[in-house]
């Protein structure tokens, strides 16, 4: 199997995007150049990574599939990629660099917050990174869907998970990201799944009834 990694290769999080992003009606002097420094400290140490890597479809059966050695048990899986002939498992990360340096900031409620949001914008922009790139390379720039264990869990439940660390296996700790017993990523700002080409897009926010969420890519459509 082919493995690409991404090591950093994202345009910074900027101090205004950084406070635009906090949506902070009114900000104190202080407090915005405590979150400017914030910002032009983490474009320093950011090193966002991701890692992806083809695995051919083997098997499909009613409500399962076998890619990659590994038997995904979901009746919502199997009929996503009832026309694909491989998927590309990835995991990736804000990076533990980012990750290990927001420890110091723990005493400040503010600090913290805006600690937490940097590590999600150098996540997401890291993970359009990784989009792009996978769809160029196996894809042809067309379009492709993702699927996430755990995302929508009674359909494919987060247990999943370790399946696809599995597949990945060495190549997830290389990028940085490690699954605990409770499939937990480590880093926290870190996410898996798999890309995989579907007659109509698909993704996990179309069955999620979370309407607030920051996160939503995809208008919820119900039982499809």
């Amino acid at each position: 199997m082919d493995v690409h990694f991404i090591n950093g290769g994202v345009k910074p999080v900027t101090g205004q995007q950084l406070i635009k992003s906090l949506g902070i009606a009114e900000l104190e002097e202080e407090d915005a150049r405590l979150l400017e420094s914030i910002a032009s400290e983490a474009e320093k140490i950011a090193c966002p990574k991701a890692v992806f890597m083809r695995a051919e479809i083997e098997e499909m059966g009613e409500d399962y599939v076998c890619a990659g050695g590994q038997r995904f048990n979901s009746a919502l899986v199997r009929k996503n990629v009832s026309r694909s002939e491989f998927i590309i498992p990835y995991t990736a990360t804000c990076g533990r660099e980012l990750y290990e340096w927001t420890a110091a900031y723990q005493d400040d409620v503010l600090a913290m917050i805006a600690c937490d949001a940097l590590m999600e914008a150098y996540l997401r922009r890291m993970c359009m990174l990784m989009a792009k790139t996978a769809k160029e390379i196996y894809y042809g720039g067309a379009d492709i869907s993702s699927m996430a264990p755990g995302s929508v869990d009674a359909m494919w439940p987060i247990t999943e998970q370790k399946k696809l660390f599995e597949i990945l296996g060495e190549n997830a700790r290389k990028a940085g990201v490690s699954l605990t017993e409770s499939c937990l990523m480590i880093p926290a700002k870190s996410v898996s799944g798999f890309y995989f080409s579907a007659e109509e897009h698909f993704e996990n926010c179309m069955l999620c009834t979370r309407e607030n969420c920051p996160n939503r890519r995809a208008k919820f459509k119900g039982e499809l």
